[in-house]
């Protein structure tokens, strides 16, 4: 019977029309990954994975310890004129945005750069607290005696001058109350209660690219971040030439969780044809070439750094202008084809 079925002219046929199907994007893919050459100036980084526990240690470390950490490490570095990437959080104490700049972090931080000769992108905990209710924003959380909080899960950039980034795709429930329009006015002064897992995290609408006067542009992207293609190459579209994404994969402890999240930062540099440095607390830091080619790590619970070359460029895929135009074709020929198969279904019932 099986002979019989494979004798069968259609399904011969059909096999035919699957198999050139399934075998030309992959011919064309290949086509173009030997065939690609983006021409690229090349930066100086060191990327930094000081794997601290998220659970016991990291979030009990002050801001004068991680500053006193970063300069026993860039002691060891030889290079000098280098772009420094640091983790998320990793200054997890946290600094009232108001006074930042006066900061024992940003001074810190500056003199660090005078001394190296560097550039340094970081994680930082920012936060506002006032009683104005005209600055109440949707993310805003109310305090007792009429306060209220904003808390930031961010990036700054310490150049020639500091830049600020505010991580805007939350993690739910850990980053975001949901409906929390609607849930706060119900449960009131209960959400104070829990322990500050209601706190929401605020954001921006519009994505920051970090600009130096050595040319670099680069992409401040915070874990979750990377995860969406359409939202990285909003970066790309603001005059990104380089992507840094920097996260704390140490929750998913050694599971799988800290390798998927490295393969989605691949598929990241594929899209938008930019190289990527990934500064992880612990999970794995990498740098990563535009044809999504891993060329360094460190591995999960290891401490340490990666002093590497990295190429920057300005391409603009088609991937970068359309976004994720593949969903959308699916989707348009998915309707179309249901279209077709209902009003068939009808004519066969009449």
């Amino acid at each position: 019977m099986l002979k019989k079925l494979i004798n069968h002219e259609n399904f011969k046929s059909d096999t035919i029309y699957v198999s050139v199907i399934i075998l030309i994007p992959i011919i064309v893919s290949l086509i173009i990954y030997t065939n690609i050459d983006i021409e690229e100036e090349k930066i100086k980084t060191v990327i930094i994975q000081p794997n601290i526990d998220p659970y016991n240690e990291k979030f009990n470390r002050s801001n004068d310890q991680n500053l006193r950490y970063l300069e026993s490490i860039l002691n060891d570095v030889k290079n000098r004129n280098s772009l420094v990437i640091l983790p998320e959080t990793y200054f997890s104490d946290g600094s009232l945005i108001s006074s930042l700049n006066y900061s024992t972090i940003i001074e810190g931080l500056k003199i660090i750069r005078e001394r190296y000769d560097t550039e340094i992108l970081t994680g930082i905990e920012l936060y506002d607290v006032f009683n104005d209710s005209s600055k109440v924003k949707k993310y805003s959380n109310r305090l007792e005696n009429n306060r209220w909080l904003d808390l930031f899960n961010a990036s700054i950039f310490i150049s020639e001058d500091i830049d600020i980034y505010k991580k805007s795709k939350l993690v739910v429930g850990i980053e975001k109350m949901p409906y929390k329009n609607f849930l706060e006015p119900l449960l009131g002064s209960l959400l104070i209660d829990f322990g500050g897992l209601s706190y929401s995290r605020g954001y921006q609408d519009y994505r920051t690219v970090f600009k130096s006067n050595t040319g670099t542009k680069v992409a401040p992207i915070i874990c979750y971040e990377s995860i969406y293609g359409e939202y990285v190459s909003e970066y790309v579209r603001n005059g990104a030439n380089l992507l840094a994404i920097i996260t704390n994969d140490g929750w998913w402890n050694n599971t799988e969780g800290h390798k998927q999240h490295l393969s989605y930062a691949r598929l990241r540099s594929i899209e938008t044809r930019k190289n990527i440095v990934r500064s992880a607390n612990t999970g794995i830091s990498a740098v990563i070439n535009y044809r999504g080619e891993i060329l360094k790590t460190i591995g999960y619970e290891q401490e340490g750094l990666i002093n590497k070359n990295v190429g920057m460029n300005d391409k603009i895929t088609f991937y970068t202008k359309y976004g994720d135009y593949i969903f959308r074709l699916c989707l348009f020929f998915i309707i179309i084809i249901s279209a077709f198969y209902l009003a068939n279904l009808l004519k066969v019932k009449k």
